[in-house]
């Protein structure tokens, strides 16, 4: 059964609350057979500091037993055969998945898991996927990799956008509209002040839906994945927040700060095959998402190690490629985060078809 997004809020004494955290504990397990995976002990006979030479299962294996980061170190690859079809995206051919971090944010994400992001080609250069680069559509999926296909709108923010359900196949479960409207914010319609978006069933990864990046990915690979509890900015920008400037001053007025850092946005998601955050790439040199994010998330080590952030089209290799971030503009109802193409922070139009560079977890 999917679980709704649960959202943080904020009492009077100024105390963080998760609200139904167990209910979200419940549903990792139930997803991944617990935090370790299972009750029998992993069987990691075999294994090689060769990341590469082992199979998926062995190291699913040595996540289980918390054992992984004794055996390889971040930046270490494994290749996998990436085949199918992406929204328009027709593709087979071998990429390699990288490991940027060990037990990430494990207090808030999940234990025992290796984060893995893709894609390198099998020569090393760092790549995102693409579709109708640089091209802005908001008529409906057409297979562009933009963050919405229905109107140029972040409402509802990670957990809602059309990328997560139709594109990386994130989650197998559609967005669904809010209070305001029957049917604005639902899948198919622009996204809407207050529409959702929704956690993935347990199958989500072995029995993905059709035409997204998930169906790509090998059936060895899929049958191992954990989902990860993702913090983000999951309502984008809000209307109703200018209810609350008669309580500000005017230097909080000017400055935007309020919207910045608006607490009640954040919530979290399960997914098993985000884009990563502004802040898990670039830390606190970011500047576009809201900065209650980053209470809730680590920079990855892999690029707090000072690896490139820069990433190229996986079909015109020598051509670098703005890539998407999970992270939705603070203050801009249309935009989302991501990475430009030397590397710095940036941000886009939702609508706008870029590079997808996703993690995912074992």
């Amino acid at each position: 059964m999917a679980t709704e997004i649960k959202t943080i809020i904020t009492d009077e004494t100024g105390e963080k609350i998760v609200a139904e955290l167990q209910n979200l504990t419940s549903a990792v397990k139930s997803s991944s057979g617990g935090s370790t995976g299972g009750s029998s002990t992993p069987d990691i006979s075999g294994l090689t500091s060769t990341l590469n030479d082992n199979s998926w299962e062995k190291i699913r294996a040595a996540s289980d037993a918390g054992v992984a980061q004794s055996w390889w170190k971040i930046g270490d690859t494994k290749t996998i055969l990436v085949s199918g079809t992406m929204g328009t995206l027709s593709i087979s051919d071998n990429y390699d998945v990288f490991i940027i971090g060990f037990d990430h944010n494990a207090a808030l994400e999940g234990t025992n898991r290796i984060h893995f992001q893709g894609f390198k080609t099998t020569a090393g250069v760092d790549v995102g996927f693409i579709s109708n680069y640089n091209s802005s559509n908001t008529s409906g999926n057409l297979g562009y990799f933009n963050m919405n296909h229905w109107g140029n709108y972040n409402y509802g923010g990670w957990a809602a956008c059309d990328m997560r359900y139709d594109i990386l196949g994130s989650t197998n479960m559609e967005p669904v509209s809010g209070t305001y409207s029957s049917t604005n914010g639902a899948y198919g319609y622009r996204r809407y002040e207050g529409c959702k978006g929704q956690d993935p069933t347990a199958d989500c990864a072995t029995s993905p839906k059709e035409n997204t990046l998930m169906s790509c990915l090998p059936e060895d690979l899929r049958a191992v994945m954990k989902p990860i509890t993702k913090w983000t900015n999951n309502i984008g920008w809000m209307s109703y927040w200018s209810t609350i400037e008669n309580e500000l001053d005017e230097e909080e007025k000017d400055s935007g700060s309020y919207l910045r850092n608006m607490t009640i946005a954040i919530s979290a998601s399960l997914d098993y095959l985000p884009l990563l955050s502004e802040f898990e790439v670039l830390g606190t040199n970011g500047g576009y998402s809201n900065r209650t994010e980053w209470e809730y998330q680590k920079q990855y080590e892999y690029y707090r190690n000072g690896n490139s952030r820069v990433k190229y089209r996986h079909s015109a290799t020598s051509s670098t490629a703005y890539w998407w971030l999970r992270s939705p503009n603070y203050d801009i109802n249309s935009n989302f985060c991501g990475v430009s193409t030397s590397g710095h922070y940036n941000y886009s139009s939702a609508s706008y078809s870029y590079a997808v560079s996703p993690a995912f977890a074992v």
